[in-house]
């Protein structure tokens, strides 16, 4: 039996260790293990003290004092579950106070009863945690005692060591346990633990943010950035500091204050267009106050990351900083008020851009609404985002009315745009049913360098609702001499990567003139080519085509520097711009992030796909590979054979795919406890298998392992060969043995674009006698679309053509002596996924009609039967002609059975009992003639 022990001497040579806690004072503190056998406690005790740290249990765990001697080492008391039993139940010891600790060891006992038996099938995940969030993860399912022997069936978890990583220094408050498999009793002793592992410090302060101070206006020329180290720093001065600008925008740093862990940098002098930060130089004299940095211990690294401060003249107004009902606004040192009920409303998510807060009339009814400064000043306007409806409270934008924009001064109208159609129909048209109004382009003429003081806007017809957001207005008195600018060049649409045709539109911020193919050009990787055929559009948007594309890699269009592109205003030099790349492939990864939930149907790279049994589109935020929200799973959680295949048999090639598997129905965890049998399909035969298991696979067991719990399958390396060049129309995946859940991401594909080849044979040899002369064609895979016109005769004609899939048969009819040729020319046949054949390489034989070794005696006196035949031919020779052999020759001329002749036997005999099924011929030679006959094997 036991003893009644406070600390286990391998826990000692284990656990003790020293931890440093570097105050301003330099106080050395040291903290040593404890294990706590429970020895002292009651029975049904679920609170504890150790060392002055309370302890608590959750989950039904409590203190068995109820069967003395049945603990780890023989002792009376240990924790168990047996008030709340059961598999996947989780039971933790925890701190009360929240207080953190460091786990070492700690004795285990399962059951799959009460605890009479020891042992069974499953484990226990263990987890460290601090709060909600998991430190670390424990999976145990190996090494559990079947007998009671040698520590009465506890085993030992020592957390430096299982798993195959040291988690005995990770802070954590809360130890848990979970039950998994058929184990549904957990028994917990000797349980040690640690004081909070503390890192000395030694290292150099950091910077941890660079944010702009408050919310300065665009249009400031001074600005303070707030620099937050992580701990205390001397000796920061201003030439630490480096300004990080981008577009036009200029400043200096000018003064720097503050102390210990926060400064304020101040930028003066700022002028421009773009956006200024502040970056940490490196190699700096910062240090803290241990004297880390300057050299000792490294310096403090540089920091690059700093906040953004847009300087502009003009401003973007989103209506976010402002109170519900405001009607009167500042906004970049404007002050605004909008008019006749127009003011900030609140809908979460419902604005331009999914914004919380815009201006709307609360559906008052058509009728005249303003934004105006309310004492004059003077402002341009750039953009504007709408939403416009005729149903009182715009739960729905229409295009039943129509729309006019005065710009004013004084009240006196400047300038109008007017519109009238396209307008959003629908929360999934525009932007969340906004539509941007661009000053620069959606009136007759370029209004952004017009001064205004209000912007009025009149609904007519139906309309009734108006919404405003994004209110995008620049300084008065801006004169248009800038440039136009190239906003994006965006391919068009989602065209395939194996499209030949692509479009890509270029934007710019305002109208131009002077747009053509020259002003462009084409860039490549890889193999990828293609060419610039033309150029359509006007105002700000137009539209490149790039045709003839090929290869593999990716194609791109690039504004070219230099060009003669003009605004209206003659302003010209625009910059060059290089604009998003469209793929080049025959291959392509679906990750299914642009279907819907319960898709059973989806169409990638321009094949049609349909799921079986259930698997369908799932979402769920963030589950998927790379954190993706959309897969496939299988709804039914059951064992059984899911497929992911072509709707009209257009053929593939399977690559790569990210699978996640679980003997849990509810797919929470993913497990490594079944099997999986994944297989290609063709014309409904299995072309090849990859079998995976535990033993030959890694499964991830936790969300933290693969990516997100997938695993990824390369049909290249995982099977017994490389099938990544297979053809198939069909990917069948077999759950078996305990998995029931199944989930497919990242399905990567390559299309079919091999052409089918195609041979031209005869039994016959030149020179032959032969009239017909039997032809077999045989094409390297099933084609549909052959038919006799497809082929190319001289010197004979041609009769008896039949056939289908990859084998036609016909015969030729000699015209005169000499050479007869057969061609058959490329693409006349195509394969199931269109691709057209290859050209045959010219079949000839020479005729001589005076070597004619076809015997109408022979003929007639022979007959072969069965025909269609499946063991055995049999030659019934009623003229008892003298038979000198047999041979069994295939489509292509080549002999597959060879057999000398009794001429003894009236019958001769021919075994196929071993011949694959399919089209043969018979060849009966005598001394001086031969006959050919079609055969049929099944």
């Amino acid at each position: 039996m036991g003893s009644n022990h406070l600390l286990k001497p391998k826990a000692i040579m284990k656990n003790n260790y020293l931890i440093f806690f570097l105050t301003s004072t330099l106080s050395l503190f040291i903290g040593q293990a404890q294990t706590e056998t429970f020895e002292g406690l009651s029975n049904n005790a679920s609170t504890f003290t150790n060392n002055s740290q309370p302890f608590e249990t959750v989950g039904g765990f409590r203190v068995q004092a109820g069967f003395p001697g049945t603990g780890a080492s023989g002792s009376n008391k240990y924790l168990d579950n047996d008030s709340n039993i059961g598999a996947g139940t989780s039971y933790s010891i925890k701190t009360t106070n929240n207080a953190l600790f460091t786990a070492k060891d700690v004795d285990i006992f399962l059951s799959v009863d009460s605890g009479v038996t020891v042992g069974g099938s499953g484990g226990v995940i263990i987890r460290g945690k601090q709060g909600a969030a998991t430190v670390f993860t424990i999976t145990k399912n190996t090494g559990i005692p079947t007998t009671f022997a040698p520590d009465n069936g506890f085993f030992n978890v020592d957390f430096a060591t299982e798993g195959g990583v040291d988690n005995s220094e990770k802070n954590i408050n809360t130890l848990e346990f979970e039950l998994t498999g058929s184990f549904v009793y957990i028994a917990v002793d000797e349980f040690s633990f640690g004081p909070e592992f503390v890192v000395a410090d030694t290292a150099p302060p950091f910077v941890q943010t660079i944010l702009v101070a408050g919310t300065p206006n665009t249009t400031d020329d001074s600005v303070d950035f707030t620099v937050t180290f992580n701990e205390n720093a001397s000796n920061v001065s201003t030439d630490d500091f480096v300004l990080d600008g981008s577009g036009t925008a200029t400043g200096t740093i000018s003064t720097i204050s503050g102390s210990g862990s926060v400064y304020t940098v101040t930028v003066n002098g700022i002028s421009g267009e773009g956006t200024l930060s502040i970056d940490l130089l490196a190699s700096t004299n910062i240090i803290d106050d241990l004297g880390n940095g300057n050299g000792t211990n490294g310096n403090t690294p540089a920091f690059t990351a700093g906040e953004n401060h847009t300087v502009s003249a003009c401003f973007l107004e989103s209506f976010e900083n402002f109170g519900v009902s405001a009607s009167t606004f500042t906004s970049n040192g404007l002050p605004f008020v909008s008019t006749n009920g127009l003011d900030v409303f609140n809908l979460s998510n419902a604005g331009a851009g999914s914004s919380d807060q815009y201006l709307d009339n609360n559906g008052t009814g058509g009728a005249t609404f303003s934004v105006k400064t309310s004492g004059g000043e003077l402002f341009t306007m750039k953009t504007v985002d709408l939403y416009l409806s005729s149903i009182a409270n715009g739960s729905s934008p229409t295009n039943n009315g129509t729309l006019t924009i005065n710009g004013k001064v004084g009240n006196t109208t400047v300038y109008t745009i007017s519109k009238s159609t396209g307008f959003p129909t629908s929360l999934a048209n525009g932007d969340n049913g906004f539509f941007n109004l661009n000053f620069a382009t959606d009136g007759a003429s370029n209004f952004t360098t017009v001064n205004v003081d209000e912007i009025e806007i009149v609904l007519g017809a139906s309309f009734i609702y108006l919404a405003v957001d994004h209110f995008e207005f620049c300084e008065q008195g801006l004169v248009d001499s800038f440039a136009p600018e190239v906003e994006s060049i965006a391919v068009v649409g989602t065209p395939t990567s194996i499209a030949s045709t692509v479009n890509f539109l270029a934007t710019f911020n305002e109208n131009v003139v002077n747009v053509s193919a020259d002003d462009f050009t084409l860039v490549t990787t890889g193999t990828a080519t293609g060419n610039i055929t033309g150029v359509t559009g006007s105002n700000n948007a137009y539209t490149i085509t790039v045709e003839t594309i090929d290869g593999e890699g990716t194609i791109g269009v690039n504004l070219n520097g230099g060009t003669d592109i003009q605004d209206v205003l003659g302003n010209s030099g625009v910059l060059a711009f290089t604009g998003a790349l469209h793929t080049v492939s025959d291959c392509v990864v679906e990750t299914f992030e642009s279907f819907t939930a319960t898709d059973a149907s989806f169409t990638s790279n321009g094949i049609v796909f349909n799921t079986t049994n259930t698997l369908a589109v799932f979402e769920l935020n963030g589950a998927g590979t790379n954190a993706s929200d959309f897969f496939l799973e299988n709804g039914t959680k059951a064992l059984g054979t899911y497929a992911i295949n072509s709707t009209n048999g257009t053929l593939f090639i399977a690559n790569t795919a990210q699978l996640y598997v679980s003997s849990d129905a509810a797919g929470l965890l993913p497990t490594d406890d079944g099997t999986l049998s994944i297989r290609g399909v063709k014309g409904g035969s299995t072309v090849f298998t990859i079998d995976l298991n535990s033993g030959n696979t890694t499964f991830p067991t936790s969300l933290a392992q693969g990516n997100n719990g997938f695993f990824q399958v390369d049909f290249a390396t995982d099977g017994a060969a490389d099938y990544s060049g297979i053809d198939i129309d069909k990917l069948e995946i077999e759950l078996i043995s305990t998995f029931v859940y199944l989930a497919v991401d990242d399905f990567g594909f390559c299309l079919d674009t091999t052409s089918p080849s195609v041979a031209i044979n005869s039994v016959e040899s030149s020179p032959t006698g032969a009239n017909p002369i039997p032809i077999t064609v045989t094409f390297s895979e099933p084609v549909t679309g052959f038919d006799m016109g497809d082929l190319v005769v001289t010197n004979a004609t041609i009769n008896s053509f039949s056939g289908s899939g990859d084998t036609y048969t016909f015969n030729i009819v000699p015209v005169a002596n000499g050479t007869i040729t057969v061609d058959i020319n490329s693409d006349v046949a195509d394969d199931a996924s269109g691709n057209g054949n290859t050209a045959a390489t010219q079949f000839n034989i020479d005729f001589d009609s005076t070597l004619t070794n076809v015997d109408v005696v022979l003929e007639k006196g022979l007959t072969i039967y069965p025909n269609p035949a499946n063991t055995v031919i049999n030659i019934s020779n009623t003229a008892n002609l003298e038979l000198t052999g047999l041979q069994l020759i295939d489509v292509q001329g080549r002999t597959i059975r060879s057999q000398e002749t009794n001429p003894n036997d009236a019958i001769q005999v021919m075994d196929i009992s071993e011949i694959n099924s399919g089209i043969y011929f018979i060849k009966i030679t005598t001394d001086n003639a031969s006959l050919v006959k079609q055969v049929i094997i099944r």
